[in-house]
């Protein structure tokens, strides 16, 4: 029985032994894997870190350059506006506007010559053609006054 036992024993005491010379093994693998993951966990957050600061840079970016893109758009369109609205005023008040009134009203030769110079200024050119739309007689009438100050 004494064989028989320490027969018995010997695959139980390799047995343990085994799974003691495992554990220490199992657990420096165990703590490897940990660790690996960790710091693959960590440089993937931060390399996601980092591409999403420069894809929110890329897009402050992009916005600013949008941006000034249409404020300048919006710049030229007013300019435009306003040299449109200005030469259609200079059409509408224009001399060559005033002379073609002008020639329709019986007047010298000397009246048409003193009146150019009263239509050099705007506000002349558009007070005689408002007043010849409405009231040609007052607009000879003003500008025969206008041009005697001259």
């Amino acid at each position: 029985m004494d064989e028989e036992g320490i027969i018995q024993q010997q695959p139980q005491e390799e047995d343990s032994r085994l799974e003691q010379d495992e554990d220490p093994i199992i657990e420096m693998i165990e703590q490897r894997v940990h660790v690996t993951t960790r710091r693959s966990t960590a440089s993937t957050f931060n390399q996601d870190k980092e591409a999403e600061r420069m894809k929110k840079d890329s897009l402050e970016g992009l916005g600013g350059r949008y941006l000034n893109l249409k404020s300048k758009q919006v710049e030229n369109e007013v300019t435009q506006m306003a040299k449109g609205k200005e030469s259609a005023q200079g059409n509408e008040f224009s001399i060559l506007r005033c002379i073609s009134i002008l020639r329709a009203m019986d007047v010298t030769t000397d009246e048409k010559i003193k009146a150019a110079e009263v239509f050099d200024i705007p506000n002349n050119r558009e007070t005689f053609i408002n007043f010849s739309i409405d009231e040609p007689e007052t607009a000879l009438l003003w500008l025969r006054r206008k041009m005697d100050k001259i």
